[in-house]
């Protein structure tokens, strides 16, 4: 693992990054109003089960830091992004922003360490399933994007596959129940895609009443398409995750994603 720091220039991104795929830019636009509230939470999760933690649990406690570093490089690079979402019309988003970040603000002052490590993991998990979904099927989605914000997703993703471990390693260190854990996954789960369908479809069906999209057939056959194979996909996969022998060191990390990051290191390298 290593801090990256990665800058990227929205300056001339648009909310249809990817014009031949309207629907799924606004579907992963939607996904991006999730991390500014998200990443800070999980940053915060991961400083209160740092302190839970032995002092045996050094090296442990090394990865926590590098994961916080990079969750706070992903969040800040999306509500970059994301000021572009505002400055175009989509005024609406910062009302569902705020009612996420309220979720998250009662899941810290209301509920235990062992609900928010477990929701955290979940959401972890997770991300490892949708990181592989883009780095071996996803490139129908992503040839003709906006190289600034197909560049975000990728090293975003990335970076996620390369600090899977954190998470799950820290709760089964704290807590180790494989129910409870489940437990986590299936709320952070519904939690999480039923606020992004709920935002994506506010994005797209404003295009559609505006005009950016044209409500035709083509429109609901890209969403359509898009939809079943990512949730078919997720769906068939995520089933590894809740097997009780579950341990995501056990995954290898794609070798499109180690490219993205051996330009990431080049890049940072360079900087400095």
């Amino acid at each position: 693992m290593k801090h990256r720091k990665v800058r990227i220039d929205f300056s001339n991104a648009l909310p249809h990054w990817n014009p031949a795929e309207p629907e799924f830019s606004q579907r992963q636009n939607a996904a991006s109003t999730v991390l500014p509230h998200l990443e800070p939470y999980l940053n915060k999760v991961m400083k209160l089960a740092k302190d839970q933690l032995a002092d045996t649990d050094a090296v442990l406690k090394d990865e926590i830091a590098l994961f916080i570093k990079q969750e706070a490089n992903h969040y800040k690079q999306h509500q970059a992004f994301n000021r572009m979402l505002y400055d175009n019309g989509y005024e609406k988003l910062k009302v569902y922003e705020a009612g996420l970040q309220q979720d998250y603000d009662q899941f810290l002052k209301q509920r235990s360490l062992k609900f928010n490590l477990a929701y955290s993991e979940g959401f972890e998990s997770s991300g490892i399933v949708v990181a592989e979904f883009f780095f071996k099927h996803a490139s129908r989605w992503l040839d003709n994007a906006d190289d600034s914000v197909k560049k975000l997703w990728l090293w975003h993703l990335a970076e996620e596959f390369e600090h899977r471990t954190v998470c799950y390693d820290v709760y089964q260190r704290l807590y180790g129940s494989y129910f409870y854990r489940i437990y986590g996954l299936l709320y952070a789960m519904v939690h999480l895609f039923s606020y992004g369908g709920r935002v994506g479809r506010y994005l797209i069906t404003q295009d559609r009443e505006s005009g950016c999209i044209v409500n035709d057939w083509r429109s609901r056959w890209r969403l359509l398409r898009f939809q079943v194979f990512q949730s078919a996909y997720l769906g068939f996969k995520m089933l590894r995750v809740l097997s009780p022998f579950y341990d995501p060191a056990n995954y290898a990390m794609p070798k499109a994603a180690e490219q993205v990051l051996a330009e990431a290191d080049l890049a940072t390298s360079t900087e400095n």
